[in-house]
């Protein structure tokens, strides 16, 4: 096995959606059922050679919820969870900690992801070494156009206009990442865009790719996670 640290962050300050970890959501939050995955993940046999919560002292409420847990909690700084914090480095700042070779990172955003895609992708990793890191993309057909020059970025040809025939275009999910711990302390990056670094994980469009940004995709999926409930 591959030495991966499967990594659970959060953090209670959100500019687009107030508090958006610890606001209603159904009849949870998305922090607990971000959590809930993750001590389930914990408590099953699985790819990672270490699973830990991450969260800053200062948010008392993730705070008391992490150590409730019964996950492994890393203390966040002020400065990683503030809007201050400059590139990877700084937000990371905790994984000097740590002495794993390879950091999967989930992303609490996504309260869709299931259990079964986390533990797939971390085997998929640990099985096919010649992936230095990995990102999950979904590819979108549509017609694509810079925004500079306003030309097509994807479709060629004037004359198509059904977009299922249209060359697809590969979008980042963002949902799970895998990364080297030491690499991106050296670059304040995840990769380098040379060859599997990153690796490009295709997931089919599904409720797993929904990401929570905003106010409006909040809405949305608290709606479709009420109803899947019902």
């Amino acid at each position: 096995m591959r030495d991966i640290l499967l990594l659970s962050a959060a953090r209670e300050n959100s500019e687009r959606v107030p508090d958006k970890m610890l606001r209603k959501f159904g009849d949870t939050s998305l922090f607990d059922i971000y959590v809930e995955k993750i001590v389930e993940i914990n408590e099953m046999k699985n790819p990672f050679a270490r699973v830990i919560l991450a969260v800053c002292r200062k948010d008392k409420t993730l705070w008391k919820k992490a150590n409730d847990s019964g996950l492994e909690v890393a203390e966040r700084s002020e400065l990683s969870v503030s809007n201050d914090a400059k590139g990877m480095c700084e937000i990371l700042d905790y994984l000097n900690s740590y002495d794993e070779k390879y950091v999967c990172s989930v992303n609490a955003c996504f309260p869709f992801l299931s259990i079964d895609t986390i533990l797939e992708i971390g085997e998929f990793f640990n099985i096919n070494t010649f992936i230095k890191s990995l990102t999950c993309v979904q590819p979108k057909h549509n017609h694509f156009w810079d925004a500079e020059t306003h030309k097509p970025i994807n479709n060629l040809d004037k004359t198509c206009l059904d977009t299922k025939k249209i060359p697809p275009i590969l979008e980042s999910v963002n949902n799970i990442m895998i990364y080297e711990r030491e690499f991106m302390f050296k670059n304040n990056a995840y990769w380098d865009f040379t060859k599997n670094n990153p690796y490009l994980y295709i997931l089919e469009e599904s409720l797993e790719n929904l990401d929570i940004d905003t106010m409006m995709d909040f809405m949305v999926c608290e709606s479709l996670y009420v109803r899947g409930k019902n």
